[in-house]
């Protein structure tokens, strides 16, 4: 076939504004940090569950990434690495290792991100200037997260019996041992270590299965 281009007619095609958006996000650099803030908000919500907005932006920056990630030509040995990221930020909500776990996931996300298209003829690279600082950033973000966890775990139950040890109660029946006590507008199961008659305020020193363990509070101390 002979083609005549005698008189050549151009026309030039617009990318839609998805499909900049979409090129935009495909930038080795953008997909990374991307990752990034998505496996973050995914540790917020995880570990602090009922936040929402952290879980939601989280999830759509992470699934925009393994789109970008989809299309560049990776190093499935460095793909190896992130995913190995992934399952120590899972083993750290999941055990409570102070950080050391999420610390060890960042590691191995850097390095997986810094591999990750090594190898290839295309030119494409993670410039470490750019994913350094997002993942100090990114580690700071999760070791902030990680200590404030495990205060929370450190805290005495607020809720159910736990949530009364220490607190003050009215004994409605004799106490010898057992018998009822209110505490905090609730009945409850007692059992006195010594006998308290009825009407006494009582202090909740712990509990046995359902039932309050209690003792005689000092006079002019304590109260409902």
């Amino acid at each position: 076939m002979t083609l005549s281009l005698a008189h050549p007619r151009f026309e030039r095609l617009e990318q839609s504004a998805v499909e900049k958006t979409l090129g935009i996000v495909s930038d080795p650099q953008i997909a990374s940090i991307l990752f990034l803030i998505g496996l973050v908000g995914l540790y917020f919500e995880f570990s602090h569950p009922g936040a929402i907005l952290p879980g939601v932006a989280g999830a759509i920056a992470m699934l925009l990434a393994l789109y970008a990630l989809s299309l560049l030509p990776v190093n499935f040995a460095a793909l190896a690495l992130i995913v190995l990221g992934v399952f120590f930020f899972i083993a750290e909500v999941k055990v409570s290792g102070h950080g050391m776990l999420a610390l060890s996931g960042l590691l191995a996300f850097v390095g997986g991100f810094a591999l990750l298209f090594a190898g290839n003829r295309f030119g494409y690279a993670v410039d470490l200037r750019i994913i350094l600082p997002a993942a100090v950033v990114c580690a700071g973000t999760l070791a902030a997260l990680s200590l404030r966890a495990a205060a929370l775990r450190r805290r005495p139950a607020s809720t159910g019996a736990e949530g009364l040890i220490g607190e003050t109660g009215r004994a409605l029946s004799d106490l010898a041992p057992g018998g009822k006590v209110m505490a905090h507008g609730e009945y409850w199961d007692a059992i006195a270590k010594a006998p308290v008659p009825a009407g006494s305020t009582v202090r909740i020193v712990g509990k046995e299965g359902f039932r309050l363990l209690v003792e005689k509070a000092e006079e002019g101390k304590g109260g409902l």
